[in-house]
């Protein structure tokens, strides 16, 4: 795995069953993007630990690119499955520049994967408001 940019993200199940709480998709060859995450689930808590490290450790975010499930890689439907076999989850992650996820965004690049046992019906983790004063363009 020759990617400089790359980390390492350990979730812990609680258990072969428990949700993993994110939306995954299909990106370039035998790679996950992530669509989406939710408030509960395993990937919530991993987060919320990561953060409360001193100092923080990393997190997974939206339109992060997953690249290896343990030492699953090169095929989405095996990485998938690893994600329901597994209690343990290291994950090789890497977070594209701006310009790369704009790329991924194009109509047909990415496929969805059906994947219901990760996507409990809770709001998304990374909804925000946006202060008027960064809407209009201009911080005071």
């Amino acid at each position: 795995d020759n990617l400089p940019d790359a980390f390492l993200f350990l979730v812990n199940k609680l258990g072969k069953h428990e949700l993993l709480g994110m939306d995954v998709s299909s990106h370039d060859d035998g790679h996950l993007a992530v669509n989406q995450i939710f408030l509960e689930g395993a990937v919530a808590r991993a987060n919320r630990a990561a953060l409360n490290r001193c100092p923080p450790g990393p997190t997974l975010q939206v339109g992060d690119i997953i690249h290896r499930v343990n030492s699953v890689r090169g095929s989405e439907p095996d990485m998938v499955a690893e994600f329901k076999l597994a209690d343990t989850l290291v994950l090789l992650v890497t977070r594209p520049t701006a310009r790369q996820w704009s790329r991924c965004q194009e109509p047909c690049a990415m496929v969805q994967m059906e994947v219901a046992y990760m996507t409990p019906p809770v709001p998304a983790v990374h909804s925000f408001v946006i202060p008027p004063s960064i809407e209009h363009g201009y911080v005071g």
